[in-house]
């Protein structure tokens, strides 16, 4: 071989290598709907097909697989992306949006965007167009998954009702037309009685929502309600006439976990029973309302059980820094030299809380609803002068309506680990501190590290006065391997604690819950630790921290 093929053969190998690793960034940004990422990939790649293959998936069948039917999905189908090719295993988009989408969204876009939908799959049909593209996926015909069924019986196999009711609804309707028309309408019913009416200059037919359906003002899904929201206290109900209990906690012998043991089951209700009284029930009803959908697929009484038991311990934070002023004698009042009043509503003012990493932020959007007062004199709509700020990586199109909901609540798209959030939330602080806030840290279900890097917050950002947490997750192995903490699991004294795993699991999370403890007495010595079993779990111990 000479050198001149030599020199090729390298630059064919790096140009192989740069374009794996290009599809290899597509593909994780299609994961997480990140439509930045991918556009500025095109743009400064414009050679690069909207169909190109990683592993024989395009980026239309990866953010499929990941459930991702909003903005990002648009952007695929806006940018051209084929709707009927189907992946290396067979899998047709439509047939992911039956498999992994929930809902019936990301069925309609793809049938308005021209995806097959009444046609039997046949093999001769189909050709895998990726290798028109330069995509690696494969040329000539495609064996597909589901050879001989059309996509209603796909739905059928795999029982998603919203889905069977979309293509129920078009094959009664043979509406050919409906193929041209936006892919941005609500699922549609022919056996509801409920009608939703179109615009009158729109010539289409009125369509009607399936039962239990409803449209969001804000998004525009079609969406389940009333949300479960509204069914806990019966849920609970139930749960408390069909089980039997043992000091609060349910064991139902016949409900078994993947591994065999019993399922343990919480009736307590001490916190479920102030949410749903709170203002004479304005903070459950606002809750129950449309725009708080996203609330629908939450275990609903654990998450509020946890929520409320660490918005309590902000009450005790806060009482401890006398931020409370006025408020014994209401009816709702707390006496701050009174700690073991059980009873007491959650009354917060004058607080800047801080939600690191939120998740999908129930904590904030109790916290918000319970001091959203749209009535107070002031008109303001914050008569207790809270504000509530909920952290995550999640991108802001993906959050609940509810996290920006109101003017007493915001989401702040950023890592948590990044050194950037130090100064950025440093400068948010110093802006609430003018504002009369007192700002306080809340960190519930902090996996591993997050925790220690909830506390290196507190520790650096001395205008933060509390912090409040409940962990979750040890670090992981890999995590003690790296050096990114000092705890160490400790050896289980079976003979005490009893001979199972899950004892031993729970002996390790409480000497985390200690070392965390430790580690945030470096910043102040006023650190208390307890348990609170008001919480619908076996991880309930919460730390709390205050600067004088």
């Amino acid at each position: 071989m000479n050198t001149t093929e030599t020199k090729a053969n390298t630059n064919n190998k790096t140009s192989n290598e740069r374009r794996r690793a290009l599809a290899q960034q597509l593909h994780n940004a299609a994961q997480v709907g990140n439509i930045q990422e991918i556009q500025s990939i095109f743009i400064k790649h414009p050679e690069l097909s909207i169909d190109s293959h990683r592993k024989g998936n395009t980026a239309l069948h990866t953010a499929l697989y990941h459930n991702q039917d909003g903005l990002l999905l648009d952007y695929l189908l806006e940018c051209g992306a084929s709707v009927n090719s189907p992946n290396s295993k067979g899998y047709t988009p439509l047939d992911l949006s039956i498999m992994y989408c929930k809902g019936g969204k990301a069925a309609e876009k793809l049938i308005g965007a021209g995806a097959q939908w009444k046609e039997t799959y046949c093999c001769s049909d189909t050709t895998n167009e990726s290798s028109k593209n330069g995509g690696g996926g494969g040329g000539g015909v495609t064996k597909l998954a589901f050879e001989g069924l059309t996509p209603l019986d796909v739905a059928r196999k795999y029982n998603h009702q919203e889905v069977i009711e979309l293509l129920s609804t078009r094959l009664l309707y043979q509406d050919d037309d409906d193929d041209k028309k936006s892919y941005c309408r609500p699922v549609v019913s022919a056996s509801s009685s409920t009608n939703n009416n179109r615009n009158a200059t729109d010539n289409t037919i009125t369509t009607t929502l399936g039962k239990w359906h409803a449209i969001c003002p804000i998004c525009n899904d079609t969406v389940r309600f009333p949300t479960s929201m509204s069914r806990i206290l019966l849920d609970q109900e139930i749960l408390e006439s069909r089980l039997n209990t043992v000091n609060g906690v349910l064991l139902d012998s016949l409900e078994k976990s993947g591994s065999g043991r019993n399922r343990k089951k919480y009736i307590r209700r001490k916190y479920l029973d102030q949410f749903m009284t709170h203002a004479n029930g304005k903070a459950y009803k606002k809750l129950c309302g449309i725009t708080y959908h996203a609330v629908q697929n939450m275990r609903l009484r654990k998450e509020i059980s946890e929520s409320m038991g660490v918005l309590s311990a902000v009450q005790r934070c806060c009482d401890k820094l006398m931020l409370l002023k006025g408020v014994e004698g209401d009816d709702g009042g707390h006496n701050a030299d009174d700690d073991d009043d059980d009873d007491t509503t959650i009354r917060l003012e004058h607080v800047f809380l801080i939600d690191l990493c939120s998740g999908r932020g129930l904590t904030t959007a109790l916290g918000g609803a319970l001091h959203d007062d749209n009535d107070d004199d002031r008109g303001d709509g914050n008569s207790s002068n809270n504000y509530f700020l909920a952290i995550d990586k999640m991108l802001p199109h993906t959050v609940p309506h509810f996290l920006q909901d109101g003017g007493n609540r915001k989401y702040l798209s950023r890592d948590v680990m990044s050194e950037t959030l130090f100064a950025e939330l440093q400068e948010i602080v110093s802006e609430q501190l003018d504002k009369g806030r007192t700002p306080i840290l809340v960190g519930m279900h902090l996996c591993g590290v997050l925790s220690e890097r909830a506390v290196e917050f507190f520790e650096r950002i001395p205008s933060i006065k509390g912090i409040v947490l409940s962990p979750c997750c040890l670090p992981k192995m890999h995590e003690q391997k790296k050096g990114m903490t000092k705890f160490t699991k400790g050896k289980v004294d079976y003979e005490f604690l009893g001979s199972n795993e899950e004892s031993g699991e729970l002996y390790n999370y409480f000497k985390w819950s200690h070392y965390l403890k430790e580690k945030m007495s470096r910043s102040t010595p006023h650190v208390t630790s307890f348990t609170d079993d008001e919480m619908h779990t076996e991880k309930n111990a919460i730390v709390v921290g205050i600067r004088s």
